[in-house]
């Protein structure tokens, strides 16, 4: 039986939209940061700019990652389509290949995040991802999803994509399932170690996390280029849950606050503000992720020092 050798890279891959890798790709990373001095991250294709890629502004928030982040990215999406309608495909996993040398020296173990399956070349996507970690060096980690399958069709797409990645000369060193049901659980383990039962890669069953597929506070932000009215950074990282849009009297509108709901309301409705703060100061009661000003009007003085220097709740404008 083959020895499996410790790599100096890891390559998180997918097989479709939506797994929830990134969110494994954090975790990795945390653990990596736990265990090497210097630990990097890239990735082989980003959607346009480098420093606009979500993955990669992640880890140099998080992780105070100072380089830039063009050396973090190998090509860009539309770089990808064009090398592959010129039938360059060995040209593009070199020109990958080049950039994450460079990045590589500088390091100790580097952390791939493969394609993202959202407009590159989904019928060629997977076994792409497989030759450029194979071409780079690294061992892979696939990533799987479970959500909205059976327990049977979730342990066929492993044994499928494993299959594919063998194929292709790469190493799976481990195999992540996401987004399970925690009552599938046992029933899943017993199905993959029947029909695995001479592999050396372990599974990791995560289960599914609704709130991880929350927006927060600064992505609805950011989305609706609102400005900040108060709050403190920290707050705008909150996730949010529910939408209500404030119509109707406080009594009423209280009786159906939900906790974590972003409140949408006129600016004037000074009734529902005030309400929304103490919500906020109760610990038991339906404190709301933020708020909301819609009218391009502002609330009295006295409800803004209610707001901003009482409850400290986020509002965006």
């Amino acid at each position: 039986m083959q020895k499996i050798v410790m790599p100096d890279s890891l390559y998180i891959a997918t097989n479709e939209n939506a797994t929830g890798k990134r969110m494994v790709a954090l975790g990795v990373m945390e653990l990596a940061m736990r265990r090497f001095d210097r630990v990097h991250f890239f990735r082989p294709v980003v959607r346009r700019y480098p420093h606009e890629d979500q993955s990669i502004r992640l880890m140099r928030s998080r992780y105070q990652i100072t380089t830039d982040p063009d050396e973090m990215a190998g090509v860009t999406r539309i770089e990808a389509r064009r090398m592959l309608a010129e039938d360059r495909y060995e040209g593009l996993i070199q020109r990958i290949q080049q950039k994450f040398k460079r990045l590589q020296e500088t390091c100790d173990f580097v952390i791939v995040e493969g394609t993202s399956f959202q407009g590159l070349a989904q019928e060629i996507e997977f076994e792409l991802n497989s030759d450029i970690a194979v071409n780079l060096g690294c061992a892979i980690m696939p990533v799987y999803s479970a959500r909205g399958k059976s327990v049977e069709d979730s342990v066929q797409s492993i044994h499928i994509g494993n299959d594919s990645i063998s194929d292709r000369g790469g190493q799976v060193i481990a195999t992540v399932l996401n987004q399970i049901n925690p009552a599938n659980e046992s029933e899943l383990r017993s199905a993959y170690t029947q029909a695995s039962s001479d592999s050396l890669a372990p599974l990791y069953l995560l289960p599914e996390e609704p709130l991880l597929r929350q927006p927060t506070l600064r992505e609805i932000q950011v989305g609706l280029n609102a400005k900040k009215f108060s709050g403190d950074e920290a707050t705008f990282d909150r996730e949010v849950t529910r939408l209500k849009v404030a119509a109707m009297l406080l009594p009423d509108f209280l009786e159906r606050l939900f906790p974590s709901s972003l409140v949408i309301t006129p600016g004037d409705r000074s009734d529902i503000l005030a309400g929304c703060a103490l919500a906020s100061l109760d610990a038991n009661g339906p404190s709301p992720a933020g708020i909301l000003l819609t009218g391009g009007m502002l609330p009295p003085l006295a409800v803004q020092q209610l707001i901003c220097n009482t409850s400290g709740m986020p509002v965006l404008l």
